[in-house]
């Protein structure tokens, strides 16, 4: 069994969960939506380039 603080617990996903708050305040502000294919899409080519 490992033992973890809850600093060390969470300290992977913090990035992430602010990653996350970024893109909801961004999607709150503004009128932009792209559909499912769009967002892969752009993280496909991201990822080969």
């Amino acid at each position: 069994m490992v033992l973890l603080s809850i600093e060390q617990y969470s300290e992977p996903t913090d990035n992430l969960e602010n990653k996350l708050d970024e893109a909801d305040a961004y999607a709150k502000s503004s009128n932009i939506r792209l559909s499912k294919s769009e967002v892969f899409d752009k993280a496909r080519n991201r990822i080969d380039s």
